[in-house]
Formats: structure tokens, sequence, C-alpha cells
């Protein structure tokens, strides 16, 4: 199970940096064509989209290398038996508001898919696509989150 997900985070990553090149190459199109006064409809909330996609599906491997952003000013001054209670509680604590974003994600996107929810515009551009990413991205999150938790436990032990 651990290195399925590693497998899954890693090919999450390489799609992030991809994904990064394709906002890159629409926001310059963006950029050109209204400088040519040629504008494109619908470049930049497709590059919205993908920068959305690219947070969200890079979620899992950030927790997988324990890179999130943590403030330990206060955590590094406690004992260290102390410290790592205080650890397993905000990670639990993390992967319950996780698994329920998760869930009300994985909701809102099949509401959307149903509903063929999309943005009113120029182009008419569908939600669920987006949606399903950033819930599959929670999904991944959440099963990482549990696998740090489960580790920190057993480091405990």
């Amino acid at each position: 199970m651990t290195s399925l997900l590693k497998y899954l985070n890693k090919i999450c990553a390489e799609i992030c940096g991809w994904m990064l090149s394709v906002v890159m190459i629409l926001l310059l199109v963006d950029v050109i064509c209204r400088t040519i006064s040629k504008p494109v409809m619908g470049v930049a909330e497709l590059a919205m989209f993908v920068m959305i996609g690219t947070v969200y599906a890079g979620l899992a491997n950030c927790e997988m290398k324990h890179g999130h952003v943590r403030v330990d000013f206060f955590l590094d001054r406690l004992p260290p038996r102390l410290r790592h209670g205080i650890d397993i509680a905000i990670y639990v604590v993390a992967a319950v508001v996780i698994a329920a974003t998760a869930w009300t994600m994985c909701d809102n996107a099949w509401s959307s898919f149903v509903d063929r929810e999309g943005i009113a515009g120029a182009i008419n551009y569908p939600l669920y696509p987006v949606k399903f990413v950033m819930s599959v991205g929670m999904i991944l999150y959440f099963i990482q989150l549990v696998l740090n938790l489960i580790a920190m436990v057993r480091k405990a032990d």
C-alpha cells in the first residue's frame, strides 16, 4: 500500500510540473494575444483551472515529504515526549478535517457532473473535471496523512 501510494504521489508530482508548464504557456499566449489586440477568449479561465488542479494534485506528495509549512516555535521548547504526543494529536485532527473535506469535495464533484455545472462566459467550461481532480488530490492527501499518522504512532512505541 505504501509503495503504491508513493508511486501515485510521484506521478502526481510529475503531472504538477507539466501542468505548471501548461499554465505558463496559457498565460504567455494570453499576454501576447492581448498585446496584439487579438485576445483569445477563455484562456485565463483555463489557466486558473489548471492551476487549481496543480495545487490539489501536489498535496499528497508534499505531505509524503513532510513539506508543508509548520511553525514549531512553541513545540521546539517542549520535552520530546510531549512534543511527539502533540504531533500525533495534530495529525489526528488534520486527518479528520481532511476526511470531511474530501468527502464533501467528492459529493460536490459528483453533483457538478450530474448537473453539468459550468462557468458561463464566452466559452462554457464544465467544472466537474477540475472538481474530480481536486477530489482525487484530497483523497490521496488523506491516505498519506493516515500513513504518516500510523508511522508516527509506531515511532512512539
